[in-house]
Parts: structure tokens; sequence; C-alpha cells
């Protein structure tokens, strides 16, 4: 079974340092899985035009001012993923909500994987803007590649996977060995120290069961306990170990022990510099059949 589709890549952009950096990585991601590649420039509409649209007053000349400045750039950058040899590149332009909009053409044009920058901001700017990749991993049903633009883009030969003892914190590892075995990565398995006895043994029976999956699949890999607030420890040693990559699952990664990953995964996708992706696995059934 293959769990790796990268066919079709949605990368949105609004043309700011982070959006340039989601672009490298989509060009290599392409060139990589001999993708498609759709660029897409949403102009969020303002929630007073919707709620008081007697008080908007379009300025036409400005919007289609603004419309043919988006589509020049995306012609630019569209151009120099083709000059790089990626065959099939689409420039789409759409108004309304961010996170919306990516999900409806995401799912109209069947798009396998959303590549996008994450602000990482602080404060009221965060809500409005740093939390869009956040939007999008939590309503758009595929996997979402969130990157930050305090790392400078390097190909994907470390990869940082969390494990905890929550149901589905395994069913990630299926697409790990794949993409482990496509790159010829190296996997780093974090797991949480748990001193409930019962807990424990939860999660040795998942480090086990991983750890047996990777070694048939003849992954490279590594183990390491850490302590302490899982999200923040994956975070600080994916950065501190120059991690490429961090692979979560999109459904909440958070045991009984209330110390894991669901109540702050906003954080990994907004603060890690290191790229994040989560996925939405469709078949997490079929998946979990692995480990019985």
């Amino acid at each position: 079974m293959q769990h790796i589709h990268f066919k079709k890549i949605l990368l949105p952009v609004d043309f700011s340092s982070t959006s340039l950096k989601s672009f490298q990585h989509v060009k290599w991601l392409a060139q990589k899985f001999f993708s498609e590649v759709t660029l897409i420039h949403i102009r969020e509409t303002l929630p007073h035009v919707s709620l008081f649209p007697s008080l908007y007053q379009p300025v036409v000349d400005f919007d289609n001012e603004y419309k043919k400045f988006a589509m020049k750039k995306l012609e630019e950058l569209r151009k120099e993923l083709i000059d790089s040899g990626i065959a099939i590149v689409h420039t789409q332009y759409m108004e309304g909500s961010i996170a919306q909009c990516i999900n409806d053409y995401a799912t109209d044009e069947k798009i396998d994987i959303v590549v996008m920058g994450t602000h990482g901001s602080k404060g009221i700017t965060e809500f409005f803007i740093g939390s869009n990749a956040f939007k999008v991993v939590n309503l758009v049903d595929l996997p979402v590649l969130s990157i930050n633009d305090k790392k400078e883009f390097s190909p994907y030969q470390h990869i940082v996977a969390p494990l905890d003892d929550s149901k589905y914190s395994r069913a990630k590892f299926p697409y790990v060995a794949e993409l482990a075995a496509i790159l010829s990565a190296n996997v780093e398995i974090l797991y949480p120290e748990i001193l409930d006895a019962h807990l424990k043994q939860t999660l040795d029976n998942h480090l086990h069961q991983v750890t047996g999956f990777l070694d048939k699949k003849g992954v490279k890999y590594t183990i390491k306990m850490v302590e302490g607030n899982f999200a923040h420890e994956i975070i600080k040693f994916a950065e501190y170990t120059n991690a490429d990559l961090i692979v979560m699952m999109s459904e909440t990664e958070m045991t009984i022990s209330k110390m894991l990953l669901g109540s702050q995964a906003q954080e990994i996708v907004n603060h890690s510099k290191v790229p994040v992706i989560t996925l939405h696995p469709e078949d997490k059934g079929a998946l979990m059949e692995i480990f019985g």
C-alpha cells in the first residue's frame, strides 16, 4: 500500500518572505516526486464586507489592479518552476476566507498536499496571520506542510517523528517509512517520559511495534526519551539537532497523562522553525492493522 501521494501540490502565496521560502520547498518536492503544482493567491475578504455590505464601497479600479499585480507575480513564480523542470504548473486567484478557499480548491482539484508558510507571529497578529496555517491543518483533510521562514531550506534528511501512547500516534509511521526510504533519510523517534506504569507499558508496546516495523522496512532510526512538556521538547530537539522535518498526526495526539501534543499542536505548527507536516490519513484503520 502506497501512502505518499504528492502528485498534486497546492502552494498558497501571499508574496511574503515566508511564502517565498515555502516556494523553495515546493520546487524541491515537485522535482523529487514529479509533482504538478498550483500556485494560489487568496485576497482575504474582510468580515465587515459580508456583515455590512451597504457600508462597503468597492473600488473597482483598485480591485482590478490588485488582481493584475497578483497574477503577474504568480506568473513569475510559475515561470521559475517551469524553468526548473516542473512540467505542469497552474496559477489561481481567489477571494474569500484563506482557509476556506484552500479547502474548497484542494477538495475540488483533488490536491494531495498543501504547503504553506506560517509567520510564527506573537500576540494579536498571530490570531490574524500566524493561525492561518493551523486553521488549514484543522480544516483540510489532507497533509499540510507548514514552513517557517526562520530556517534555510535543506533536503529532508533528518526526520523527527513523535510517538506517544495515544491510539493513532503510530499511524504516521507507514508515511514516515516511505518518506525516509524515498529520501534516504534518518528518523528520530521522540517519546515522552511517563511515570504511570500502565501508560508506560502502552507506550513501550507502541515503541516495540514501530521499531519492528521500521526494521522490516530497512529504515535507519534512533530513539530518544525526553522529559517535560512534549510539544516544547519536540520543537527544541528538532532545532537543536538541526532536523529538516517534523511529522505528526493531525488527529489529537493527547495521552491520558495530558502532557503531550494535542493541546499544543498549534504551537508546534506556528512556532517550530523546522518544517512540520501534519497528516490526515484516510485509511487510519488500514494503517493500524499493520500494528495489530
